[in-house]
């Protein structure tokens, strides 16, 4: 197993929590904890990525990767940030593209080639953040290369894929989609980590799965296509929704946390969901209303 993928045995003291795309709010996640009485001495919160962008605390949300209790796949967004860090190191002068490529093993997720498309994605996604931290007049050169290393050696490592148990009881962790139209995504292939780059490219990008939900996988759908047949079941996010659904063996967790209705109208919740991996409840908090809204993946 290499750094790609990371599993963990059940959790046979407590109770393990997913949640959804966070966008840097924190306050959103630390309610829905509270309301969940989340105890972290024995529970566990998982996380599909996107800790970072667009919303209010992105330092916030990466501080949780100190916590012993949280743990989380890599999102696009962390892609994105990584592609902006490693632009600043080496304008500075301070690494090569290839000495990047090679200290922090991260030619899989940014190559030379869509370094300057993920870097001007970025500025335009939420990346303001980061770029405050670049422009600090309070910090010197040493200070913010450090500060760059150490971000960049944090979200390199974090994993494409999450395993959690075994047999039946068994769940995945990846920020978009396991899926491809030859049906080749499996616990198997998980458990390896050997991914290809069209693999990656789904597992960070991907939408395909939930945008077509409603057209190809409904669940009232007498004969439903036995894709996905050889995985377990797997929580994403990535695709907003307005409420956490199922498509096939996936359950998307992203309900659009930044959002709100003058953004993107009344169809967003601009909620943060977490969900019970044991019960299947989830509890959405509505980051304009501040209301918790209970529910269960059927």
């Amino acid at each position: 197993m290499n750094k790609r993928t990371k599993h963990f045995d059940a959790n046979t003291l407590g109770r393990d929590f997913v949640v959804g795309d966070l966008h840097g709010c924190r306050d959103a996640l630390e309610q829905l904890l509270t309301h969940v009485s989340f105890d972290p001495t024995v529970d566990r919160l998982f996380s599909v990525g996107d800790l970072v962008d667009r919303g209010p605390d992105s330092w916030g949300c990466i501080a949780l990767l100190e916590e012993p209790w949280f743990h989380s796949v890599l999102g696009n967004h962390e892609q994105l940030t990584i592609a902006s860090l490693m632009r600043n190191l080496i304008d500075k002068g301070t690494h090569s593209m290839i000495g990047l490529h090679r200290d922090f093993d991260c030619e899989y997720l940014v190559t030379d080639k869509d370094m300057g498309m993920y870097v001007s994605a970025h500025m335009w996604h939420g990346g303001d953040w980061l770029h405050e931290m670049l422009i600090d007049p309070n910090m010197s050169d040493t200070e913010r290369t450090d500060a760059c290393v150490e971000l960049l050696s944090r979200l390199c490592d974090l994993p494409l894929t999450i395993t959690v148990g075994s047999g039946e009881d068994r769940f995945n962790v990846v920020h978009a989609e396991l899926y491809h139209s030859d049906d080749h995504f499996s616990d198997e292939l998980i458990d390896n980590g050997e991914y290809s780059p069209h693999d990656i490219e789904r597992m960070t990008w991907g939408r395909w799965l939930f945008y077509n939900r409603h057209t190809r996988f409904c669940q009232s759908a007498s004969e439903p296509p036995k894709l996905q047949e050889h995985l377990s079941t797997t929580y994403s996010g990535h695709t907003i929704l307005p409420k956490p659904m199922r498509a096939l063996k996936q359950i998307n967790l992203d309900t659009g946390a930044y959002q709100d209705k003058e953004t993107r109208g009344d169809w967003y919740t601009g909620a943060l969901t977490i969900i019970n991996t044991r019960t299947k409840q989830y509890y959405s908090y509505n980051t304009t209303t501040h209301q918790i809204i209970t529910g269960e993946i059927e």
